[in-house]
């Protein structure tokens, strides 16, 4: 067996292990409801690992407001007018 064969055995094995499970309704809104990131995009759940691999935690807000209002406000606290 060469690398490659390892390669793609390991991919198979790792993959048949994740697979995505069918879940009811009423299953998927139990576990929203027990952790946050189930119902995370897959852009969220990549900066929560990366951001657990630092040791920082990671947390999402949704919101039906644009998002450069909440931008303006953080950088108008951060200003060095307003920190005095």
């Amino acid at each position: 067996m060469n690398n490659l064969d390892g390669v793609f055995g390991l991919f198979a094995k790792q993959y048949d292990t994740q697979k995505e499970a069918e879940m009811s309704l009423e299953d998927y809104l139990k576990a929203c409801a027990r952790e946050p990131m189930a119902y995370a995009t897959a852009a969220e759940r990549m900066l929560a690992a990366i951001a657990r691999a630092f040791g920082w935690s990671f947390g999402t807000h949704r919101t039906d407001r644009p998002p450069h209002l909440a931008l303006l406000a953080l950088y108008g606290a951060l200003s060095p007018d307003r920190r005095r």
